[in-house]
């Protein structure tokens, strides 16, 4: 529970805090079960559309994996932020880091809610097994492998592994979301997170020709994190309702499948079903149900 900075905060991080504390109590933790790859091999030599039902209902699967594991790292930045409400370094490296976190996920989801509602009938006849089609998605599979596995790879160890393991630049996650701002607001903490020259000016100062070195940093610390929260709100209420518009539409395509595994309990679910945001995904979902049904379904 955030109980510090709910006054100083933008209220859509507030907001977005106390959607995503309903999903951490909805359940004690979730459990997934994967078919190992030599198994996989064999079924898929037996019988296709078994195959086809294990190959979607494990990639639904994973995007179930990355919102949740997205949700509760918000979660934790936020409370981070709580908790070094008085301290300027704690403040801005949490801060930095519910950035990164952000645009991380959005940069892997920015594209699902879409492409699962394109193919949304196709991906729901295989799980039932009432389709002849078997359906992959490669670039889907890599982005959501990007998100749980991707490290920073040494040269030699680019040689062996596919792009997906290799994490991106964060100004390329951050790029994404189309936010000049908070690139910029992005620098400037990692100017106080690292060793620099932004990092050593709370407690030197030059005053009549001497150098002073003050360790009564405490009340400038609170006025350095109201400034920059106030200067920069309105990059992070962007941020923020871009990132919940991304996950929030994943979670509820998710739902509209109807796998009692992956069913999420959505705060305000009706209120985000009448965005324009979620119209454009329905949209989506009709047209594939349309179609299936005239059978011009392009594989």
């Amino acid at each position: 529970m955030i109980k510090n900075i709910k006054n100083l905060i933008p209220e859509d991080i507030v907001n977005t805090y106390k959607s995503l504390s309903s999903l951490r109590q909805s359940n004690e933790e979730w459990i997934y079960e994967f078919v190992s790859d030599e198994d996989f091999q064999r079924i898929g030599n037996q019988d296709l559309s078994q195959a086809a039902e294990i190959y979607w209902k494990e990639m639904l699967a994973r995007v179930h994996i990355v919102c949740l594991v997205s949700s509760f790292k918000t979660l934790r930045w936020i409370e981070a932020l709580d908790s070094a409400c008085d301290n300027y370094y704690g403040f801005c490296t949490s801060l930095r880091g519910l950035i990164e976190s952000c645009a991380d996920t959005f940069y892997t989801l920015r594209s699902t809610p879409l492409t699962l509602a394109k193919d949304f009938l196709i991906i729901k006849k295989q799980i039932e097994r009432t389709s002849n089609l078997y359906t992959t998605h490669a670039e889907l599979e890599s982005s959501l492998l990007h998100y749980l596995q991707a490290t920073k790879l040494k040269p030699r160890e680019k040689e062996k592994y596919p792009d997906s393991f290799n994490a991106k630049s964060v100004k390329k996650y951050l790029t994404s979301m189309d936010n000049d701002r908070l690139v910029n607001l992005y620098e400037i903490l990692c100017g106080i997170s690292h060793p620099s020259y932004e990092s050593t000016q709370i407690f030197l100062f030059l005053h009549e020709g001497k150098t002073i070195v003050c360790n009564d940093s405490f009340e400038l610390e609170k006025k350095l994190i109201k400034n920059l929260i106030e200067i920069y709100a309105p990059s992070l209420s962007f941020m923020i309702r871009v990132y919940m518009n991304n996950l929030l539409s994943v979670l509820l395509i998710l739902n509209e499948f109807e796998d009692d595994n992956l069913l999420i309990y959505i705060e305000d679910e009706g209120d985000f079903k009448e965005t324009e945001v979620w119209k454009e995904v329905q949209r989506y979902i009709d047209q594939s149900n349309l179609q299936y049904k005239n059978g011009d379904y392009n594989i």
